[in-house]
């Protein structure tokens, strides 16, 4: 059985006006309407004093590499580093990282995980003790034809609430394919990758559980202009073996009365080979019509892998979900975006 839901938001800020959502109770029996979105998470300055051994995994600490924490980042001198890195506030455990970079690109080294309560000019003293070899990982991806692309792998264990960087992909940057596994740590490694066109028109995402192991890249197909039909407020989706379909629209509707513009927000989960949507005129009801005589901006999405994770409602907004491994083990995530105008007479 098909249900569909249509919601006004009022919140402003970067969330949709006009919010639809179509499914079947066998796909999904739960939808998440957001019409604003909280603080975030408040982060606080802390400052880590770090002491490093002279070999790690038996590898020499050398002048020059580089201690990072959460994203901050400071250079290594007679074994020694300050880095003040920006942090969730509260009790948590962090990484601190060490790298090597030079002609031969990205090289991890090793790293340690520390106890901190992180409040606002907290100082923490990392000493020479229970550093940990990192063994490097290689990451790879395939482009389709006029694409550049980058991805970056992050690591999470539970007692962290984040989740740092420990590797990166820069395709024109000569060893910067890999990244690092902390050695009797644990945890999940998760690999995010971004493919963009030249002209920026299509985008394709990738987020994946590693497993620790080398990540070749399974990223999506980009779409084709036959793919998606709009006629005024109907639309045709039919991107090959999509899960569902996404959709923003400008310039399509406007509030009843004001003229103000409403920006529109579609999901729609896939039917078969071709999926068809028509937005409801909810008018009366909502407050908004259809303009005619305009130009509507578009970004449609294909979801080609993980639908059913939470972390797809998090991507499209709607959801905040407390990270944890049991949520990122496993997780497959693809997306294929393609953004576009059309006219309605």
């Amino acid at each position: 059985m098909g249900y569909e839901i249509a919601t006004r938001c009022r919140g402003g800020g970067n969330v949709a006006d006009l919010q639809f959502f179509k499914a079947s109770t066998a796909r999904s029996r739960q939808v998440n309407v957001v019409c604003s979105h909280g603080q975030g998470t408040q982060r606080v300055s802390v400052t880590f004093n770090v002491r490093l051994p002279a070999q790690i995994g038996g590898v020499s600490v050398q002048d020059g590499d580089v201690v990072v924490v959460h994203g901050a980042d400071s250079s290594v001198s007679s074994l020694s580093a300050t880095v003040t890195a920006q942090l969730p506030q509260g009790q948590q455990q962090a990484l601190v990282a060490l790298f090597r970079i030079g002609n031969q690109g990205l090289q991890p080294i090793g790293g340690k995980l520390v106890s901190v309560n992180a409040t606002n000019g907290a100082t923490v003293t990392v000493d020479t003790q229970g550093w940990a070899a990192m063994s490097a990982k290689t990451i790879s991806a395939t482009l389709p034809g006029g694409f550049q692309g980058q991805g970056f792998v992050v690591f999470f264990k539970d007692g962290m609430k984040d989740a740092p960087f420990v590797g990166a992909y820069f395709p024109n940057q000569p060893g910067f394919d890999r990244y690092g596994v902390l050695s009797g740590a644990g945890g999940v490694y998760l690999g995010n990758f971004m493919a963009e066109d030249s002209g920026y028109n299509n985008q394709l995402m990738v987020l994946k559980d590693t497993g620790g192991n080398d990540w070749t890249v399974s990223l999506p197909q980009p779409w084709t202009s036959s793919q998606f039909s709009p006629s005024g407020a109907s639309f045709t989706f039919s991107y090959p073996n999509a899960q569902a379909f996404t959709l923003d629209l400008n310039g399509l509707a406007e509030e009843q009365g004001t003229g103000s513009p409403l920006r529109v927000s579609v999901l729609v989960y896939a039917a078969g080979s071709s999926t068809t949507y028509t937005l409801p005129n909810l008018g009366s009801q909502l407050g908004y019509t259809f303009r005619t005589g305009t130009s509507v901006s578009y970004t449609v999405g294909a979801t080609l892998r993980g639908v059913d994770s939470p972390i797809f409602s998090a991507f499209l907004g709607s959801s905040e979900p407390t990270l944890s491994e049991a949520l990122l083990r496993n997780l497959d995530l693809a997306f294929a975006l393609m953004r576009g105008n059309y006219n309605v007479p």
